[in-house]
């Protein structure tokens, strides 16, 4: 069955494992995934994507934030949603839908899936249980990264979270035969020191859950700015 080949292809390729850090790699500078104040919602939020909602095993998903970022060039739209009555800041459950307007021929989901395992395992050696695992599901040409990734446990943080995720990565070109990468995500977190370990631990269950379910999901159909329409004077369209 498809399902048992999507794990297959995933549990057998890399198992997640522990990681162990001295207080020497503590003392690195590595950027955090989860900035926990930098989401304001001003109650006017721009569908980039055209993508309102989502739905996954018989949930909707709302769209609850969404930026157009550009960094060294690299431009990207990002769209985070959550069921009903939750938010950015204090979900149980997301899934995030993030655009790359990719530079060159060259950039590949698969680069991307592999930059995101490197910075799982860079993060590894400084935060406890965060680790990371790669595969590709050669039948939907998709790169899948799981992890589970946590914030505040390398200090006296009272917001310590932990992260448990799958991400697929997938190359599509529109009509202008333009390439870019396209990347969707599900994520389901635990709050505090108490259960952190358990909750860490029991990725199986996880997966039994979720990962399924997730991976055989269809991919969401978006409309967004082409690379030759995403200038500064459209994207203030959207903030009008």
């Amino acid at each position: 069955m498809k399902n048992t080949r999507i794990l297959l292809s995933i549990l057998l390729i890399i198992t997640l494992s522990i990681a162990s850090y001295s207080k020497e790699e503590k003392s690195q500078k590595i950027e955090k995934d989860f900035s926990m104040t930098s989401y304001m919602r001003n109650g006017e939020i721009k569908d980039f994507l055209n993508l309102k909602t989502i739905t996954f095993q018989d949930q909707k998903y709302e769209l609850y934030y969404s930026t157009a970022v550009s960094v060294g060039g690299q431009k990207s739209i990002l769209q985070e949603y959550v069921p009903m009555g939750q938010t950015v800041f204090d979900f149980d459950q997301m899934i995030t839908v993030q655009l790359f307007y990719t530079m060159s021929d060259e950039e590949s989901s698969e680069g991307y899936a592999y930059g995101k395992l490197e910075s799982l395992n860079a993060r590894s050696k400084v935060l406890p249980y965060t680790r990371g695992a790669i595969g590709y599901v050669e039948e939907e040409q998709e790169y899948i990264v799981e992890f589970v990734a946590s914030s505040g446990f390398d200090s006296d943080s009272k917001d310590k979270v932990l992260e448990w995720g799958v991400y697929r990565y997938y190359d599509f070109k529109n009509s202008k035969n333009e390439k870019y990468v396209m990347v969707i995500e599900f994520s389901k977190r635990h709050y505090g020191e108490q259960g952190a370990k358990k909750f860490a631990n029991e990725v199986g269950i996880l997966q039994k859950k979720y990962m399924v379910d997730f991976n055989e999901m269809e991919l969401p159909k978006v409309n967004f700015l082409s690379k030759s329409e995403l200038t500064e004077e459209n994207l203030k369209k959207y903030k009008e």
